[in-house]
């Protein structure tokens, strides 16, 4: 999972491309919106950030990450997750699996 903040002249859509683009290097032409995470204590550093999920189709495995944005980055099958996953993600995943 990709993240980041919305350039005051983009959509959240062309956001997340961005990101994803920026981090990864792995573009993709559109993202679907999934659902909007925004409880209180999503960030650990006191803010309160507001989560607008995306699904995005990727039609390659192969990424190259950023290092000055993203410390490690890897691909799993969505029935065999690490047990450490970054901020509420886990939630993002068990919520997209049970929709999807």
């Amino acid at each position: 999972m990709v993240g980041g903040y919305v350039d005051w002249d983009e959509t959240l859509e062309q956001c997340s491309l961005r990101e994803l683009k920026e981090e990864a290097q792995i573009v993709a032409d559109h993202a679907i919106f999934f659902k909007i995470y925004d409880s209180l204590n999503r960030d650990k550093d006191g803010r309160q950030n507001i989560d607008h999920a995306f699904i995005v189709r990727v039609s390659s495995a192969d990424f190259t990450i950023e290092k000055s944005e993203v410390s490690e980055a890897r691909w799993f099958s969505l029935d065999d997750l690490p047990k450490n996953i970054a901020f509420d993600h886990r939630l993002m995943i068990e919520d997209y699996k049970e929709t999807v």
